[in-house]
């Protein structure tokens, strides 16, 4: 009876030990990891699939979720693979998540605006820069060339600019000078007649007079003209610039300026 005993009491000491030494796993897989959660999607594209399973136990931790394929927010880390000996070492974070292709650009810029039509091809002079000044005792006028030889209303243009645009433009461009203003433009006698034009517009509007009342251009009249056309701070003589256009009209553009076959 009592061998029975001290074995039945063997035996029941021997199955505590067993039970007690095992561990019932609930996983498919003891050693997987948990997966990693989606990457979360933000405007661009839908957010990314989760990260792949937990490394195995005691090696890796769980793959980093994959982030969003349309510029998402970046996926998740996959939890740390649980089980294993040591226990896994934790996800690292996902990846940010690729942007998706950028979106095409803005619209295309519109076409830039035509320009409008040129002037005279730069600025114009202001008042005060048109203040006569005479030539000096030698040389030429130091100033700024006027910008283009166009037609005063390019819409209803006298033919005695247009001549004047085709075979003298250099001429008149040096005429119309300024800062300080060449006399040949801005120039001329203070009174009369012909005051107000510049040295040239009073001497073409002058010998004009004199064609209409003789019949011919002829030296006389273009000795009477250069009197009557001096700038009067200057004394008795043309400027430079009026007598290089001056004698350009003559050669070029009588007719159309002076209403003669010839001016010579």
């Amino acid at each position: 009876m009592a061998h029975t005993w001290h074995l039945a009491l063997g035996l029941g000491l021997l199955g505590a030990a067993i039970t007690t030494g095992c561990v019932v796993t609930t996983d498919d897989s003891p050693n997987s990891g948990f997966s990693g959660e989606a990457g979360e999607g933000a405007t661009g594209g839908s957010g990314g699939s989760g990260g792949a399973s937990g490394g195995k136990g005691g090696a890796s931790g769980g793959t980093s979720g994959k982030g969003g394929t349309g510029g998402g927010t970046a996926g998740k880390g996959g939890s740390g693979g649980s089980g294993g000996t040591t226990g896994g070492t934790s996800g690292s974070g996902g990846d940010a998540g690729a942007g998706a292709d950028g979106g095409t650009g803005g619209a295309t810029g519109g076409t830039g605006g035509t320009g409008g039509d040129g002037g005279t091809g730069g600025d114009l002079p202001t008042p005060d820069e048109t203040v006569p000044e005479c030539d000096p005792a030698s040389g030429e006028l130091e100033n700024t060339p006027y910008p283009g030889c166009a037609p005063e209303d390019p819409s209803a243009p006298t033919s005695c600019e247009e001549c004047i645009q085709r075979s003298c433009c250099d001429e008149s461009i040096a005429c119309y000078s300024f800062a300080p203003g060449n006399v040949c433009g801005w120039g001329g006698p203070s009174e009369g007649d012909y005051s107000g034009a510049g040295e040239i517009g009073c001497y073409v509007q002058c010998l004009s007079d004199y064609v209409a009342d003789m019949g011919l251009c002829d030296a006389d009249g273009r000795d009477l003209c250069t009197g009557m056309c001096q700038t009067t701070m200057c004394g008795d003589i043309l400027g430079n610039r009026t007598s290089d256009l001056a004698g350009c009209l003559h050669v070029n553009c009588s007719e159309e300026c002076f209403d003669a076959a010839t001016c010579d």
